[in-house]
């Protein structure tokens, strides 16, 4: 009787790891979706850059009109100056303020009386700012507190224009007489925008 001896044979040890198809499989996997988030984020910012454009020049359309109204209603009066240069402007105008509470009309709450507006550039923070006070305010030389009309301003000039000269001024000289119409220029770092603001009462 024969007998069979069976030897233990050795099972072929596998290595574990990533073949190279697998590998650039991967590596064309990440590369596509690092591609998708870059366009995303691309186009995102692209669309945030025309937004805040468009905030900015809404803005300035909303200090335009609001300065053109306020000089539609501009008047000499010997109490309250009309004074401007390059940099900032204020004139007696009719303002829209909290009735004095001892006055007869103090129920209406807001009115409207004669008082005293200011548009300044705060170089600072970059912005053009609106200060409004009352008549007893303007006549003491205090003021409300200024709202932000515009931010991102990189430059605010004003030009004053008057009767029977071509040339404009960069200062109001003659406090005697109002301008026909102030020029204001707002420069960004990326655009000027102008707009003539015509007076009057200065024609």
């Amino acid at each position: 009787m024969s007998i069979l001896l069976r030897l233990p044979c050795k099972r072929s040890e596998r290595k574990s790891g990533f073949t190279l198809v697998e590998v650039l499989l991967v590596t064309a996997i990440f590369a596509s979706i690092g591609v998708a988030v870059f366009t995303c984020l691309s186009n995102g910012l692209r669309l945030w850059t025309r937004t805040q454009r468009l905030v900015v020049e809404e803005d300035a359309t909303v200090l335009f009109e609001r300065l053109g109204g306020d000089l539609r209603n501009a008047f000499l009066y010997s109490r309250i100056p009309f004074e401007g240069d390059m940099g900032q402007l204020a004139f007696p105008t009719v303002v829209y303020t909290p009735a004095d509470r001892m006055s007869s009309r103090a129920r209406e709450g807001y009115v409207e009386q004669v008082g005293m507006v200011r548009y300044f550039l705060d170089s600072s923070s970059g912005r053009v700012l609106r200060a409004q006070a009352n008549y007893s305010q303007a006549t003491r030389g205090s003021g409300g507190p200024a709202i932000v009309m515009v931010n991102g301003v990189k430059d605010f000039r004003l030009r004053y224009f008057y009767a029977g000269s071509l040339e404009p001024s960069m200062t109001v000289h003659d406090s005697s007489s109002l301008p026909v119409g102030v020029e204001v220029e707002l420069s960004f770092s990326d655009k000027v925008l102008k707009r003539y603001l015509p007076i009057p009462a200065g024609s």
